[in-house]
């Protein structure tokens, strides 16, 4: 599986193809939460008050990036309720055109595999679905005894009308 990290966003800032922070570092946002449904909307707001604050404001980016986060979220919260540490780690970066969000949770195990066909009536097996049609790609890797599951999703690059231009779905997870 393929893994993706946080310097994996690091470009070059010469060739004008990275958003960076005035130290020459992606922009970013960390946020411990606790692991309750709660901090889905909590991690929302925050996302969305970065994405305007680095003029990331493309309503499609914006939904994408906001639905893909409260997905992973949940999912973290569900995996980190199972454990004897009621915490979650939530991470958005903003680089190269490009947002990867990430969601730790104490819960080592893969997230569950796709689930093809949830029935109609189903309360879950839908998230990871909703996370593969809009991410460019998405994957989670290992850390000590927790586990990280990201998504990358184009962002395009902030115009000088600070709408950010939405860049193609790529690559696609399947």
């Amino acid at each position: 599986m393929e893994t993706l990290r946080h310097a994996d966003l690091e470009g070059d800032p010469a060739s004008g193809r990275t958003a960076l922070a005035g130290n020459g570092k992606p922009l970013s946002i960390t946020l411990p939460l606790p692991a309750r449904a709660a901090s889905v909307p909590v991690a929302r707001a925050h996302l969305f008050s970065a994405l305007a604050a680095w003029k990331v404001t493309s309503p499609d980016v914006c939904d994408d990036a906001g639905l893909v986060l409260s997905e992973l979220t949940a999912n973290a919260v569900s995996a980190a309720c199972e454990t004897a540490i009621p915490l979650i780690l939530v991470r958005v970066s903003y680089a190269a055109g490009a947002l990867l969000i990430e969601v730790t949770d104490p819960c080592p195990g893969a997230p569950p595999a796709l689930t093809p066909h949830a029935s109609a009536d189903a309360e879950s097996g839908r998230g990871l679905q909703i996370v593969t049609a809009l991410a460019s790609r998405w994957g989670c890797y290992p850390l000590g005894a927790w586990k990280c599951v990201w998504a990358h999703i184009p962002a395009g690059h902030p115009s000088s009308t600070g709408t950010a231009v939405r860049a193609g779905n790529v690559g696609r997870a399947a």
